[in-house]
């Protein structure tokens, strides 16, 4: 299963835990397909996304409220790797 496929099966703290094993091993060995691949970078786009969050959520259906709070931080952290 590759870090996209973990992303999305993320229910508990045991499943958090190994997709953030496997998005440690992406930005390894996918560095160059991560448009925020510094610490600086990933946490400003974070940033990014949280506060336009309200926007996805009504353009796209995107439901907060129905994800769990581990499955939430997934979403997030993808996000981050390539939200500008």
């Amino acid at each position: 299963m590759n870090v996209d496929e973990c992303a999305l099966t993320v229910r508990n703290r045991a499943e958090f835990v190994a997709f953030l094993q496997k998005l440690c091993v992406d930005l390894e060995e996918n560095r160059g397909a991560w448009e925020n691949d510094d610490l600086l970078s990933f946490l400003e786009a974070m940033l990014g996304w949280c506060q336009d969050l309200d926007g996805l959520c009504a353009n796209t259906g995107y439901a907060v409220d129905s994800r769990n709070r581990w499955q939430l931080m997934a979403d997030l952290l993808m996000a981050a790797r390539i939200y500008e």
